[in-house]
C-alpha cells in the first residue's frame, strides 16, 4: 500500500500530540517494509534523524501552513498526485473530502465534556470538525479505553471503528545519572537546587492553579525549600495561573520555563525530585510515562485515563483537593525509601508501553481500513 501520514506537527513544539505522531511514524517506518509511506511535513528540517533516508519513506513538504487550506485543498490533491491507498490524519480534523480511505487519530474529546476550558474558536472548530472526522474515517485511533468509552457515549459510532492504540515512550527518555548534566540543566533554566517538576501547557485542564495551591500549603508548613518548575507553552486562561502565583506570594519560588526542547526535557525529568501531573482530564497523559521512564517518582490525578497509564507506580490524588496533593508531595519528598520504590515501579510501568506495539496495532487497522470489502 501507499500510505500517507499527516506529519505537519513535527518540529512545531506541540507537546504530546507531536510526540505521538513522531513515535508512531518512527516505529511504523522501521518495522514495516511491505508498504510505502508518504510523510507530509511543513519543513524537511523537522524530520527526525531516525526516519531520514529510509527506502520506504517519501517526504513531501506541504506548500502551505494554513490548516484550512491543507485540509480543504492540499491533502485531496496530494492523495491523487501520489495515488495513495490510505491517508492517516494524526490530529483530530480530517479533510471534508478525501479520494482514498481515511483514518484519523483523536487523543481526547475534552472539548465536549468541558467546553469552558476552550476558546470560542477552538470550541467551534473541534465541536464541528471532530464529529464529522469520526463519521468519515474508516478507523479512529484513540490512546486509551477511557477515550474510546467517551467517544462511544457521546458520538455513538460503530464500536469496531474505534481502535485503542496506546502511546509509547521514545527511547531517549531514560535514566541519566549524570550530576554534571543535571547541574548544567538547572543553571540553564535558573534553578538553584533540587526542584519539583510539572510538565504541560498552561491551560485550565492541567489544574495548575490546584498545583500552585498545594505548593503554597507545602511552603506554609515549611516542608519544601525547593522551587516548583513548570514546563509548557502558554495556551488559554494563563492570567488566572499567574494571579494564583501572586496571590500566594510565590513569584520567586515558581519558575515558568515555557516550551523546552526534548533533550532538555529528558534532563529535567531526571534532575527533578518528583514529577507532578494533577490534570483534571487526559486522553492518555504521556508526560506521566516519560517521567517514569526517566526513573522519577510520579504523583498524578485519579481521573480519566491517568490511573490506567500510571498503574500502581504513582501516587494518585483527587485533583480537586490541593491538601491531598500537598500530602502526597510531603510523602515523596520526606521518604527516600518510598521515592526509590516509586522510581523502580515507574520504570517497570513505562516499559509496558511500546511504540512498536502501537505500530503493530495501527498497521493491522490500516489493512482493514484500506480494504473496502472488509468493512
Amino acid at each position: 500500500m501507499k500510505i500517507g501520514i499527516d506529519a505537519h506537527m513535527l518540529g512545531q513544539g506541540e507537546g504530546g500530540n507531536e510526540t505521538g505522531a513522531r513515535g508512531l511514524i518512527e516505529a511504523l517506518t522501521r518495522l514495516d517494509s511491505q508498504n510505502h509511506y508518504y510523510l507530509f511535513v511543513e519543513d524537511l528540517a523537522n524530520l527526525p534523524d531516525q526516519i531520514q533516508g529510509r527506502s520506504n519513506v517519501t517526504v513531501v513538504t506541504l506548500p502551505t501552513r494554513s490548516s484550512v487550506r491543507r485540509l480543504l485543498l492540499e491533502f485531496p490533491r496530494l492523495v491523487k498526485k501520489y495515488g495513495l491507498d490510505l491517508l492517516h490524519i494524526t490530529s483530530y480534523n480530517a479533510p471534508p473530502f478525501c479520494p482514498c480511505p481515511l483514518v484519523v487519530t483523536v487523543y481526547d474529546i475534552s472539548f465536549e465534556r468541558f467546553p469552558e476550558w476552550f476558546s470560542g474558536r477552538d470550541r467551534l472548530l473541534l465541536g464541528n470538525m471532530v464529529p464529522r472526522s469520526i463519521k468519515k474515517a474508516r478507523r479512529v485511533f484513540v490512546p486509551s479505553e477511557f477515550t474510546r468509552d467517551e467517544m462511544l457515549e457521546i458520538y455513538n459510532p460503530s464500536p469496531e471503528k474505534i481502535v485503542v492504540t496506546p502511546c509509547g515512550v521514545l527511547t531517549h527518555f531514560q535514566p541519566i545519572n549524570d550530576k554534571m548534566a543535571w547541574q548544567e540543566i538547572r543553571q540553564k533554566y535558573g534553578i538553584a537546587n533540587d526542584f519539583i517538576l510539572a510538565v504541560g501547557n498552561i491551560q485550565p485542564r492541567k489544574n495548575l492553579i490546584g498545583l500552585i495551591q498545594a505548593f503554597a500549603i507545602l511552603k506554609s508548613q515549611g516542608l519544601a525549600s525547593m522551587p516548583l518548575v513548570m514546563v509548557g507553552k502558554s495556551r488559554w486562561q494563563v492570567r488566572e495561573v499567574y494571579q494564583a502565583v501572586e496571590a500566594n506570594n510565590l513569584e520567586n519560588q515558581i519558575i515558568f520555563t515555557g516550551y523546552v526542547p526534548e533533550q532538555d526535557l529528558v534532563l529535567l525529568y531526571n534532575a527533578a525530585k518528583v514529577f507532578v501531573y494533577p490534570s483534571f482530564y487526559e486522553g492518555f497523559g504521556l508526560p506521566v510515562l516519560e517521567a517514569m521512564a526517566c526513573g522519577t517518582p510520579v504523583i498524578t490525578s485519579n481521573r480519566a485515563s491517568l490511573p490506567w497509564v500510571a498503574g500502581e507506580a504513582a501516587l494518585l490524588i483527587d485533583p480537586d483537593k490541593p491538601n491531598e496533593l500537598a500530602e502526597a508531595l510531603t510523602k515523596v519528598l520526606t521518604n527516600d525509601n518510598l521515592a526509590k520504590e516509586m522510581s523502580r515501579k515507574g520504570l517497570e510501568q513505562a516499559a509496558r508501553f511500546s511504540w512498536d506495539d502501537t505500530a503493530t496495532l495501527t498497521l493491522a487497522a490500516y489493512q482493514v481500513a484500506a480494504n473496502r470489502k472488509g468493512l
